[in-house]
């Protein structure tokens, strides 16, 4: 309804004024429309912003899990059609973004697959014969054969959407003071780094460099502190590669005077410890968390 009133009236000011913008931008973040999000930050750069409350559409995104749609937690062969499937448009599901085998040049530049157990060329014959095998049936055909696939499909189209429409946020206050960008990112970024939401802080570290010394206010921890202490893996592994940056996140200390080791030796939040089962597989654990940050 909202496109359709875009397209029949002059009049647009009343969409974004006062805010009413940002918040219909968050709004559909909220009901997974990241498609349609992207579509309005385009057009109006300005939904892009903070309002005085400094809620932002990148704060949005950073409290969404994007471990969930990423497809953490899937087994070998969903992980397999998670990579494959084509990506289908979240809120106006007739129009599909095609993708195919060899040509992904059309993707979000950190949006990839993970963990897949076979080799690229191996994937590549493997899906190649299935292909061919099946004659070319349209994926809508498909779904309804398997129902699983249209799950997956769901998932990895979100996904995609989500990371495309973080790029497009980071894209559209670039141009802005390194005030205004350090209030609008500054906040997100240190939330998705708890939140282990790479992907977002891949986004904003690559566009705003100086962001990643950012220091939350009140306990003074950067990224890298978040990720450890949280036991955000993705998070620590992306700042890590950082060579540049790592050394000097890594020797500094919080308003407790805690170093990194110091958090690494702390227990892991119960919702990141659960994730192992038995009291010593979670021992195990902990101490390659340790391990890592001593190396």
């Amino acid at each position: 309804m909202y496109i359709y009133l875009l397209g029949v009236t002059t009049v647009r000011d009343a969409f974004i004024k006062d805010y009413n913008g940002l918040m219909l931008v968050r709004l559909l973040i909220l009901s997974e429309k990241y498609d349609l999000a992207t579509k309005l930050v385009e057009h109006y750069p300005d939904m892009a912003k903070a309002d005085p409350n400094e809620r932002s559409p990148l704060m949005e995104l950073a409290k969404k899990e994007f471990a969930l749609l990423r497809g953490d937690g899937l087994n070998s062969w969903q992980r397999l059609l998670f990579r494959y499937v084509p990506i289908r448009s979240t809120s106006e599901g007739q129009k599909r973004i095609p993708t195919d085998i060899e040509n992904v040049s059309n993707e979000p530049q950190m949006f990839n697959a993970k963990n897949c157990w076979l080799s690229p060329i191996w994937e590549r014959i493997y899906f190649g014969a299935l292909i061919t095998k099946l004659g070319g049936l349209p994926f809508d055909v498909l779904e309804r054969l398997v129902p699983p696939l249209k799950l997956i499909r769901d998932k990895k189209s979100k996904y995609y959407n989500a990371v495309k429409l973080v790029e497009c946020l980071c894209k559209k206050i670039e141009s802005l003071s390194y005030v205004e960008v350090h209030r609008i990112a500054g906040a997100p970024l240190l939330a998705a780094a708890k939140n282990d939401n790479y992907e977002l802080v891949e986004a904003i570290v690559r566009k705003f460099p100086s962001l990643i010394y950012m220091n939350d206010i009140e306990t003074e921890k950067n990224i890298f502190h978040l990720a450890v202490e949280h036991r955000c893996e993705n998070v620590f592994n992306l700042v890590h590669r950082m060579s540049q940056h790592r050394d000097l996140l890594m020797q500094s200390i919080d308003s407790s005077g805690n170093t990194m080791l110091h958090l690494a030796a702390k227990l892991a939040p119960k919702n990141k410890l659960n994730l192992v089962a038995g009291a010593a597989l979670q021992m195990q654990r902990e101490l390659q968390w340790f391990k890592e940050n001593i190396n």
